[in-house]
């Protein structure tokens, strides 16, 4: 996947990383998860009615327990907890 951003980005993978981190001071992998996070926060906020498992897939990851551990690391705290604080 990071080749086929670079490529789209007309870049190599080292160089595009390197601009990554200048940018947005993560790698650009570490980046895309982090808005994969904060598009799922948003429908968690917006969309009482899906699921976190519908959301962790429309986002993108391939494991509901894996998206919960990012989810906790990055937010301090579950989907759950945060769907409940939202409503």
């Amino acid at each position: 996947m990071l080749q086929q951003i670079a490529k789209h980005c007309g870049m190599g993978i080292t160089s595009f990383t390197k601009h990554t981190r200048e940018f947005v001071n993560v790698g650009p992998m570490e980046f895309l998860k982090q808005c994969r996070l904060s598009h799922a926060s948003w429908q968690l906020r917006e969309q009482s009615g899906a699921s976190i498992t519908e959301i962790c897939f429309s986002n993108g990851f391939n494991s509901s327990q894996y998206f919960a551990t990012c989810f906790r690391k990055h937010f301090k705290m579950s989907p759950t907890e945060f769907a409940l604080k939202q409503h």
